[in-house]
């Protein structure tokens, strides 16, 4: 993968995000989810060839926790954000994949930013029931009770993002489906939110349009799994991306 774009350091941390060269007042900032990498999206060439075509700035950083998220919370996370977010001067619209959709929210909450325009969540799934362990509740009580780090399946953990994952209703546990409807209807009172469910993702077996419904609008991808791995996903996920951008008036 090829592409034109400007690297550079948007916090004290030495974090480092890529840009596109497009000169505008929009700005689509992508946040990828646990494990990722800058530029190691499936779908960043699309994104970036759409916000060419449309005078926006793709904006893509690597967060402290990227990729090596078991050692970083989600509090860093959101720091992160923020620092990038307060270089940015223009209109924005955060769109998360899988944990970058728990890190959009929460920033979101706790900064209130007028500057973020709309969301996209693109596989908001939960961390939880996507997690087969059936010991999983005891393993949380470990870690409660553990040091700084926690050992699970052989990986170290901060305890903190161990807990902050698998503790139900914590804070990110964001989109399980025991949760209630004003748990998921809470977020539409901070800026439009568009929710792109995936049917085949793999690590979200129930179908919880009808919570995701109750924060804004949502979207259904029939072949889509949780990275869009299929380009012909990818093309229906874009389009999508446009009528929701196009409805909130920010193109």
């Amino acid at each position: 993968m090829e592409t034109e774009g400007i690297l550079f350091v948007y916090n004290s941390h030495g974090c480092i995000a890529f840009k596109s060269r497009s000169e505008s007042s929009k700005f689509l900032i992508f946040l990828d989810g646990m494990g990722g990498n800058i530029l190691s999206s499936q779908y960043f060439m699309n994104l970036k060839d759409y916000c060419d075509s449309n005078s926006i700035v793709l904006v893509y950083p690597q967060l402290r926790s990227h990729p090596n998220y078991k050692l970083f919370t989600i509090q860093n996370d959101i720091e992160d954000i923020s620092s990038l977010v307060n270089k940015i001067d223009g209109n924005i619209v955060i769109l998360g994949h899988s944990t970058g959709c728990q890190d959009s929210l929460l920033y979101i909450e706790a900064s209130k930013n007028p500057k973020v325009k709309g969301i996209i969540l693109q596989a908001p799934v939960s961390d939880i029931e996507a997690n087969d362990d059936l010991n999983l509740k005891d393993s949380v009580l470990k870690a409660k009770n553990s040091g700084l780090f926690f050992e699970y399946n052989g990986d170290i953990w901060l305890s903190e993002r161990f807990i902050t994952v698998y503790d139900e209703r914590n804070r990110e546990d964001l989109f399980s489906s025991y949760l209630t409807d004003s748990e998921f209807s809470k977020w539409k009172n901070y800026c439009p939110i568009l929710s792109v469910l995936s049917l085949k993702d793999e690590f979200c077996e129930k179908n919880l349009s009808n919570k995701f419904e109750k924060m804004g609008m949502v979207e259904i991808l029939e072949e889509g799994d949780h990275s869009l791995t299929s380009n012909q996903v990818r093309i229906e996920f874009i389009k999508k991306v446009d009528e929701f951008l196009r409805k909130i008036n920010f193109i």
